[in-house]
């Protein structure tokens, strides 16, 4: 979390929230961004926190949904079983929650189908 922080990369931020939505809700992973400013000295908890809380809203919770089973195999992607849920779409779910990497279904769909 801390590296993540003092990184200027959003889009991977927007990631954690998205793994972590009812936590970072429940700020459980704020309290982690304090704990971890606390050990490391030298970086603002209160700016960690605004920078997290302004990124939940970039976060797109209902985009990656769309990218199920069904419609990986209605493209010819993969058969169900552990790499179309395990590997594909829990590797992928994420770039479309930040709007970083991917930005539709389309262009999911495409990058599924060159990267897998």
């Amino acid at each position: 979390m801390r590296e993540l922080l003092k990184s200027d990369d959003d889009y991977a931020l927007r990631k954690l929230i998205y793994a972590y939505p009812d936590e970072t809700e429940d700020g459980l992973k704020l309290y982690e961004i304090v704990s971890s400013c606390g050990e490391a000295g030298g970086c603002d908890a209160e700016e960690d926190i605004d920078r997290v809380m302004t990124q939940v809203k970039y976060v797109d919770f209902e985009l990656p949904d769309r990218l199920n089973g069904q419609l990986l195999q209605d493209v010819g992607v993969a058969p169900p079983g552990p790499k179309m849920g395990g590997e594909i779409i829990k590797g992928v779910r994420p770039m479309l929650a930040s709007g970083g990497e991917l930005k539709s279904i389309d262009e999911a769909v495409e990058y599924i189908h060159k990267n897998y």
